[in-house]
C-alpha cells in the first residue's frame, strides 16, 4: 500500500478497522455520492470499471454539466459497468447496484433515500451541486454515506465532504497528481477530513473492501492505540493541533 492511499490523519486501510452500524429503517447498503467537473470523465470510468458488478451499493454521480446540451455521461459509464446506470429524470428511490447520473441544468438532493431534482443555483458565484447533494446525503444516511472527490477545478464538494463527516460517514479523494484537474481534490484534501486518497481505481476497490457481510462499512482507523491515561490523551491531542494549527494549547486549563 502507497502512503497516498491514506488520508491526512494518518490512518492505513490495511488494519484493522472500526464496523459502525449502517442500518437505517431496514436498509443497510452504502449510498455513494460522486462528484467531479473537468476531467470528470475519466475518473469516473476508471472508477467504475475496477468496480465489480454487483457491489451492492448506490452510487450518485453528480458533475457540473453545461445546461445548454444533452448529456452522454450515463451512456458512457454503462459501458464501464454491469449495473444499470440512468439519468435522473423524475424521483427514484435509490436501489443498491444501481448508477444515478445528475441530468444538466439540475442539482440534486436525496430525502428518505429517494432522489429530488432541484434547480440549480450557484453559492457566491461558485458551482455548488456536489456540496448540495452531499449535503443532503450526509443528512438523510448519515453513516450509510460515502462521498468520493474525483477530478474537478475549483472546491466544490468540500464543504458537503465536511458534513458527511460530522455525520460519521466515508470521505474519499482521487489523489491530486491522477486527477487530470486537482482542484477540486486538493481542496478536500485540504480540509484533513478525507479518510482515503488514491487513484481513481483504487478507491473503487478499497470501497468495496470497506463493506462486510451485513452491509456495514469498515473505516481505517489510526494504528496507534488511545491513551488510556487522560493526560496522555491530552498531550497527544495538543501534540497534534500544534502540528496542525501552529497553536500551542498544553499550558490552557484542563476545563
Amino acid at each position: 500500500m502507497s502512503s497516498e492511499e491514506a488520508g491526512p490523519s494518518g490512518r492505513a486501510s490495511d488494519i484493522d478497522g472500526v464496523i459502525r452500524p449502517s442500518e437505517v429503517e431496514g436498509d443497510t447498503f452504502p449510498v455513494v455520492g460522486i462528484g467531479a467537473s473537468a476531467g470528470g470523465l475519466r475518473a469516473f470510468q476508471e472508477f467504475f470499471a475496477a468496480l465489480p458488478a454487483q457491489p451492492g451499493m448506490a452510487f450518485v454521480l453528480v458533475q457540473h454539466l453545461s445546461p445548454d446540451h444533452e448529456s452522454a455521461l450515463a451512456a458512457l459509464i454503462q459501458t464501464q459497468t454491469q449495473m444499470e446506470v440512468t439519468q435522473v429524470t423524475d424521483h427514484p428511490r435509490v436501489e443498491p447496484n444501481r448508477v444515478y447520473v445528475i441530468p444538466p441544468g439540475k442539482h440534486l438532493k436525496i430525502k428518505e433515500g429517494q432522489l429530488q431534482l432541484v434547480e440549480a443555483h450557484r453559492d457566491r458565484g461558485r458551482p455548488a451541486a456536489v456540496d448540495q447533494f452531499f449535503r443532503s446525503l450526509a443528512d438523510d444516511m448519515g453513516e450509510r454515506a460515502v462521498c468520493v472527490v474525483l477530478s474537478g477545478t475549483g472546491s466544490d464538494g468540500s464543504l458537503g465532504l465536511k458534513a458527511i463527516k460530522e455525520r460519521a460517514g466515508l470521505t474519499m479523494a482521487q489523489t491530486p497528481t491522477d486527477a487530470e484537474h486537482d482542484g477540486m481534490p486538493r481542496s478536500a484534501i485540504g480540509t484533513d477530513l478525507v479518510d482515503v486518497i488514491g487513484s481513481a481505481a483504487d478507491l473503487a476497490q478499497r470501497l468495496v473492501s470497506f463493506r462486510d457481510g451485513s452491509g456495514r462499512v469498515i473505516l481505517p482507523r489510526l494504528d496507534e492505540p488511545v491513551p488510556e491515561d487522560d493526560h496522555q490523551a491530552l498531550q497527544a491531542i495538543f501534540a497534534h493541533l500544534r502540528e496542525r494549527t501552529a497553536h500551542d494549547f498544553s499550558h490552557y486549563k484542563k476545563t
